[in-house]
Parts: C-alpha cells; structure tokens; sequence
C-alpha cells in the first residue's frame, strides 16, 4: 500500500525509560519488546496508518486523516496501560502528533514536519500524548468524550526557530496527571439568548443583547471569553452545556432568554458550570425597556461578580463610552449589525441602518465605526466602485475614533482603508497593531492584518500564519477565518496544508461563500483543477456566481489547457461590468486566464485608478500566475505607489 501523500498526520512513539529498563533485566525487556510492538501495529493498523519505521522500541507512522492518528495514540496508550507487564517493569509509552505537507523520499519521509514531530516526543512524558496546534485544530471538534485535552502553551523545541502552541491528551481516567505550565484563565461563552417575544422579528435583539454582554465581559484581562462567532455556531442546535463547553473548551456558560413586548424587556440568565452541569447564578430581569444600556452593564456585572467570587477574576477595565443611550439609536444599530454579519449584499441594508443611528445620535462611536466597515466592505466584495466609498469609510472611521480613541473597530477599518485608498502600508500596519494591542482577541483585526498587511504588502508569511493561527486559538469555529487562514498558508507555498484548512472552514460553514470560495482557490492552488471543476457548481451557486469564485473557476479551466472554457467566463463578466459593478483586478485576472493578454493589462491599469483592492491581493495569491507572468504587469502594479501615499483621490 503506498504511504500518504499530501497533508499527513504523523504519529512517533517510543518507551519512557527504556535504557534503564533493558539494563535491569535485558531478557525480560526483550521479550515485552515483542509484545509492545505487536500491540502498537495493531493500534496503528487498525486505525488506518501505515509504520514506515522504526527505530529501536520507536514507531514513527503516517496517517492520511488526523483523526485516525489520535485515535491510534488513544489506543497505543489504552493497550500499554491495560497490559500486564510482569518484569523489568511497566512500560510506559509517549506519543507525539503532528500534521503538515509530507516529503517523500522513497519509502521514507524526511523535512521540517519530520523534524518537528520528532522533537516534540522529546518533551513528553511516559503515558502522555503531545500534539500541535496543526492536529488539534482539525480533530479538536470531533474527539470522544472520554478524552481530555489541556492546553500547554508555547514550547520551544531544539534546533528549531519557530516555537509550537501544545496539547497534552488523555484518558481521563488515565492516572497520569500533569500540570499545566501555564494556568489557564477562568473562561466563558456567552450563548444566544433566545428570543421569546412573540414577534420573530425581534431576533436581532436577543442576539444584540448576547453581544453587548459578550462585549463587556471581555473587557477584563483575567477572563477568557469566547469570540462571537465560535458562540453563535451553537444557535439554533439541541446541546447540553458540557458538551458546548467541551467543544468550545470554557469552565463556564451564560445563556438565557429575552421576552420584548411593547415598551418592556424580561430577560433571564443563568450562568452554568460545564464540569458540573449545574448553576453557579440565574436571575430574572424585567424593566421598561428604556432602562437596556444600564440592565446590560448589571447583568454583565452581577456575572463578573460571582465569578470573582467562585472564580477568581476581577474586572480591570470599564466599559468604553463608544454607544449611546437613545434607544431608536441603539435598535438601528442592532438592527445593521445583525445584517452586517450576513456579508454579500446585506451590507446595503446594514449600512441603512447604521447611517439612521448616526443620524440619531451624531456622537454614537459604535454605530460610526460600522457604518465605516459597511463602506469598506461594499468597495471589498464589488458591491460600489471604491472611490464612491472609500472616501466615506475614512471618515466615519476617523469621526469614530475621535469619539472614542481605544475602538477597535475603528482601528481595524481606518487600517484597510489606509491601505486601499491611500496605499500606505505604513500607516495601515500601525492601525491594526493598535486595534489588536486594545483587543488582543479580536479576530478580525489580526486575520486582516495577516492576510492584507503581512502576506500581501510586508511579504511576512511565517508571522501571517502565527496571526492567525492566534484568531482560531480564540474563535476556533470561524469559517471565516480558517478561510483566511487557508489563502495565506496558500500564498506561503504549503498547497495542501492549505487544503485541508479550506476543507476545515467548508465543514464548519458549507453555505459560506468565502469557505467555498477558498476551497475552490486552493484546490486550484495545489494543481487538483480536476477537483475544482468538480467542485465549481456548488461554489458558483452558493456564491451566486461572484466574480471572484468564476475567476477560480477561469483559472482552473486554463491550468488544464481548456482556455477556451475561460473565454465565455470572460465575456460573462465583460457583459455584467457594463449593468453593475464588476472589479477590473479580477477581469484582468480572468482576461489572462482566457489568453487575452491586451486586455488583462487594460483592465489591471484600470483597477489601478479605480482603487481596486483586489489587484492587491491577487499580486501574492498563487491562482492569479497567469497575470503576473504578463511581461507590462509589475510596471503596471507599480502604480499602485506602495511605500508613498497616494494623493490623487
């Protein structure tokens, strides 16, 4: 059987001790030799991976699924420990995971994944399983009950420059209890309230409450609070809190329920004990609804109140003053954000309403900061021309930061704007530095700086992936950012890593246009066009044919000779330019795909003066080489004035 190409999942063992076991009784260690190994194929085998070597009492096998991988450690360590080993002594096994591109050298592999796996075995102990944040990120959604997994923090292992996040897991009957170098922090998740008001409208409110409580919450430094979006993948879904807890790996959970009527707001929450399954705190609120700014900061409150108490945490900063405290102001903005997380054209409608509570209340931070994100990303996803925008969103995220200096939010949007209007990467790095140091965990901020300032502008793609891979640590069930995720591995040249983190974004979120956008991007990336093609139905009907997924689609046709198949895309595009908005970047990517070199660079030279922010991305994004290779394109791209700001608008 051929070993696994690809991204693998590599499993190394070997016995604690095993020098000091042979040297107290030689016969006797050779003959648990004979069993231990039996055992530890049959484990291996059993669940799907091949050894390709030994060395000494060391396995190293390679697993096409990471899932079979840790089941196989699972049980390598469940038949060691179940075995009755008389003389020398018991032994005892440690395991090591690891998943990346495998390099093959006959029946052999060898590289940096090799290397790292092989290291890592090095800090476990007897009994113990070790693995990366790269394993654990794809199966942590799947592993049995019965297995306990603790966070280990940073490790730096020898002779290698970059260090590694670990995992230690376990049996949980496993008697073998180590502690934590780094205590984790008391954590959270704030679950969608339900809405119980008879008008089903009202949903936007019961999750604007959700938010706001998850908001001031994660304003304490000594509190781990779960990311919106990971919180939100549990809406709507038939789960007891342990196991919520588990998946989002939090001691506690605070849900409720909020019952709008009239001019009146009832609203009840629990805060829940996963391990325990019971209440640590429930209350029952029930006020005029003009009183929901301050019914918001006494339930967050009464929250961090009790857990200072059970434990431990204390709240070191207050609530920012970025919202308002007229209450048609504050429904408008609920209202656009609840529209605003939908993306595609839903953002003219969230922009609506963010203008109208602007309007309101002209000193509401909040609602400015996203109503500049509602410009922004309408230039983004090819909704308005740039320059008809952009302008726009620089102001109200400059108005947003007036009034409140320490919003990230508006840090986060004044950094893309920088970069797509005014081309200076400069200034936009400095944005989103600052948007992260006020929120260290605010996923948008970092994936954004990774993939725009870091992979497309700086050319850093190593601290890209640490940033990351530091989003989903904190929000490990956003599609979107595994998307993201998956075009920067992409750009780094890791294909097929780069695959499997597209898939992992798909299976989180199949009806999510960048998740099929990115696994139709990278299988095109990794030279699986076949696989694209067959993939592009699903993709273009989901996307509702966007032009950025027919682009994918153009390049996966050329990629296998069939450029006539991209020539119709092209015309598609051409004729859809001239009825709504269409982005020259990716005609022009499009145009060189379809073998009409004149017009690719016509059009590239226009998504220059238009602004265009996709010229930006696609000069690193691998799918778009045929435009890149175009002999007057990096004159062309040159235009863009990277390094001077740009004063033509």
């Amino acid at each position: 059987m051929p070993l696994p190409t690809g991204n693998v999942t590599f499993l190394f063992t070997d016995i604690e001790g095993s020098t000091r076991l042979w040297e107290a009784d030689r016969d006797a260690m050779a003959q648990a030799l004979v069993r231990h190994d039996a055992l530890l194929r049959a484990a291996i085998e059993g669940h799907g991976g091949q050894v390709f070597k030994t060395v000494g009492d060391g396995f190293c096998a390679a697993f096409d699924t990471a899932l079979g991988a840790i089941s196989a450690a699972t049980a390598v360590q469940g038949a060691v420990s179940g075995e009755d080993w008389h003389a020398p002594g018991a032994l005892r096994v440690r395991c090591a995971l690891h998943t990346g591109l495998a390099e093959q050298r006959d029946d052999d592999y060898f590289g940096p994944t090799l290397n790292r796996v092989a290291r890592l075995l090095a800090h476990a102990q007897g009994g113990e399983t070790l693995l990366t944040a790269a394993t654990f990120e794809i199966v942590r959604d799947f592993l049995p009950t019965k297995l306990e997994v603790e966070e280990r923090g940073e490790l730096a292992l020898k002779d290698l420059a970059r260090p590694e996040h670990i995992y230690r897991m376990a049996d949980r009957q496993s008697p073998v209890k180590i502690e934590s170098k780094n205590q984790a922090l008391p954590s959270i998740a704030v679950l969608p309230f339900l809405n119980l008001s008879r008008d089903e409208e009202n949903e936007y409110f019961a999750d604007g409450l959700t938010e706001e409580l998850l908001n001031v919450l994660a304003k304490s430094n000594s509190l781990k609070v779960t990311s919106r979006t990971s919180a939100f993948a549990f809406k709507g879904k038939n789960l007891d809190v342990p196991t919520i807890g588990r998946k989002l790996g939090v001691k506690t959970i605070l849900e409720g329920s909020v019952r709008k009527t009239a001019n009146r707001v009832r609203i009840t929450a629990q805060l829940v004990d996963v391990e325990s399954d019971s209440h640590l705190w429930s209350e029952t609120y029930e006020r005029e609804l003009q009183d929901i700014f301050g019914l918001q900061d006494e339930i967050a409150g009464a929250v961090a109140a009790k857990l200072e108490v059970s434990l431990g945490i204390s709240r070191e900063k207050e609530r920012q003053e970025s919202g308002t405290t007229n209450l048609a102001a504050y429904d408008h903005f609920l209202r656009g954000r609840s529209l605003q997380w939908q993306r595609g054209r839903a953002v003219v409608q969230a922009y609506e309403h963010f203008r109208v509570a602007a309007t309101i209340d002209p000193n509401y931070a909040d609602a400015l900061a996203w109503m500049a994100d509602s410009y922004r990303l309408m230039a983004l996803y090819s909704i308005h021309k740039p320059l008809e925008t952009l302008p726009y969103a620089k102001a109200a995220a400059t108005r947003a930061l007036e009034l409140a200096p320490a919003l990230a939010e508006g840090h986060s949007t004044l950094a893309m704007v920088s970069l797509f209007l005014d081309h200076d990467a400069d200034a936009a790095l400095s944005q989103w530095r600052r948007a992260i140091e006020i929120e260290p965990d605010n996923v948008r901020a970092r994936c954004e700086y990774a993939v725009w300032g870091l992979s497309a502008v700086a050319r850093d793609n190593d601290e890209a992936m640490l940033q990351t891979a530091r989003a989903l640590k904190s929000d490990p069930l956003n599609s979107w950012a595994w998307g993201v995720h998956a075009f920067i591995v992409a750009i780094a040249g890791r294909l097929e890593e780069s695959v499997a983190a597209a898939q992992h974004a798909m299976a989180l979120a199949r009806h999510s246009f960048v998740a099929q956008w990115s696994l139709l991007e990278c299988l095109v990336n990794a030279s699986r066009h076949r696989e694209a093609l067959d993939h592009k139905d699903e993709a273009l009907e989901i996307s509702v044919r966007h032009p950025w997924v027919l682009a994918s689609v153009a390049c996966a046709h050329a990629a296998v000779g069939e450029k006539q198949q991209a020539k119709p895309i092209y015309d598609e595009l051409a004729a859809r330019g001239k009825m709504e908005y269409v982005q020259p970047a990716t005609l022009a990517c499009v145009a060189a795909s379809a073998g009409l070199d004149a017009e690719a660079i016509e059009w590239a030279g226009l998504a220059v003066k238009q602004y265009d922010p996709m010229l930006i991305l696609g000069h690193v994004l691998p799918g778009w080489s045929a435009l890149r290779r175009l002999e007057p394109y990096n004159a062309v791209y040159a235009h863009l004035g990277f390094g001077t700001k740009r004063e033509d608008v």
